[in-house]
């Protein structure tokens, strides 16, 4: 019950913030990253925000190309969206157990 209590405060405080209620910004940086990742496939090093961590940006063009070979080359934004975030849920899941 505690951690469904402390799932439900932060979910409702990002869904508070995302309204601009709170002196943060929210800005997704999911377009940048799926755009650089979109780079290193075609040209092997991101063109945009190169100072962002670069694992990162490797990491989602591999997840881009396991999902490609998937889909049998037919995956589009949103399969590599659901993909994406199956990847994030299952790193998490890692390393709240270890």
């Amino acid at each position: 019950m505690f951690m469904v209590g402390i799932l439900l405060t932060a979910s409702f405080t990002y869904l508070y913030g995302i309204r601009g209620n709170l002196p943060y910004h929210l800005d997704p940086d999911e377009p940048v990253l799926y755009i650089a990742a979109l780079e290193i496939r075609a040209s092997g090093f991101p063109q945009i925000k190169p100072t962002y961590p670069p694992l990162r940006f490797y990491e989602l063009a591999l997840e881009q190309i396991i999902a490609d070979v998937a889909a049998g080359g037919e995956a589009n934004h949103s399969i590599y969206f659901l993909y994406g975030r199956a990847v994030s849920a299952f790193t998490a899941l890692l390393l709240t157990v270890r």
